[in-house]
C-alpha cells in the first residue's frame, strides 16, 4: 500500500524534494556560514544522485508491478521483445531484441531519457559557462558550478524554460538594481528565483508555447 502510494505520488514527491534541495542551495548562496560543509561540488553529486534514484526508482517499481504473478496481461510486458514497428534508430534495435525489450524502451523512453537529456543539456551548459567565465568573465567564482545545479533541480524539460526566465529575471534585477543606484548585478541569485519559478510554473508555461505537451 505505502508502495503503491510512493509510486502514485512520486511526482508530488520529487516536486518537494527538489525544492527542498533549491532551498539548500539559496541557503549556501545567501548563508554560506550556515552550510559551511556543504560545497556546491556536494551539491552537484547529490543532484546527480538524486536524478539516478528518481529512474531506479520508477524502473525498479514498474517493473515489481508488471511482473506480478497475478495479471498475466502485465506479466507479457517484462518478456516480450519490442515490436519490430516501433520506430527507433536501427543501431538501437539490438538492445530490445531479447524478452525485457519492450520493458526496457519503456522505462528508456518515460523515464531515463529526460534524466539522460537532463544530465546532457545541464553539462553542456555548464561547459560552456565555465569557458565564457575562463575567458570574459561575468560570473561569480563559482557561478557555473551554480547554474550547473540549477539546471539539474529544473530537469528536462523545466531548462527550456528556466534558461530564458532566468535571463529575463536578470534584466528586471538589473533595473531595481540601477533604480536603487547599484551598477551591479550578477545572473546567478536572478537564476536562483527563476528556477524556484520554473518549479512552480513549468507546466503552464510550456503548455502555451507547445501546445503538444
Amino acid at each position: 500500500m505505502i508502495l503503491n502510494f510512493v509510486f502514485s505520488h512520486f511526482n508530488q514527491i520529487m516536486l518537494v524534494v527538489w525544492t527542498l534541495f533549491l532551498f539548500i542551495l539559496a541557503i549556501r548562496f545567501w548563508k554560506p556560514s550556515w552550510v559551511k560543509n556543504i560545497s556546491y561540488t556536494k551539491l552537484i553529486l547529490i543532484a546527480v544522485a538524486i536524478d539516478v534514484f528518481h529512474g531506479l526508482f520508477l524502473t525498479l517499481v514498474k517493473y515489481y508491478g508488471w511482473s506480478s504473478p497475478n495479471d498475466k496481461t502485465l506479466s507479457y510486458f517484462i518478456n516480450s521483445p519490442l515490436s519490430k514497428n516501433t520506430p527507433i534508430f536501427e543501431w538501437l534495435r539490438p538492445l530490445f531484441e531479447n524478452h525485457l525489450g519492450y520493458f526496457l524502451h519503456y522505462v528508456w523512453t518515460n523515464y531515463w531519457m529526460s534524466i539522460f537529456i537532463s544530465l546532457f543539456v545541464s553539462g553542456l551548459l555548464y561547459f560552456l559557462f565555465k569557458m565564457w567565465r575562463t575567458y570574459r568573465g561575468n560570473f561569480l567564482p563559482e557561478g557555473p558550478e551554480i547554474l550547473f545545479i540549477l539546471m539539474l533541480i529544473a530537469g528536462w524539460p523545466g531548462i527550456v524554460v528556466l534558461i530564458p526566465l532566468g535571463f529575463l529575471v536578470s534584466v528586471i534585477g538589473f533595473f531595481i538594481y540601477q533604480l536603487k543606484g547599484k551598477a551591479l548585478v550578477y545572473v546567478e541569485p536572478m537564476f536562483i528565483i527563476a528556477t524556484f519559478l520554473t518549479i512552480i510554473f513549468e507546466k503552464p508555461i510550456l503548455k502555451l508555447f507547445f501546445h503538444s505537451l
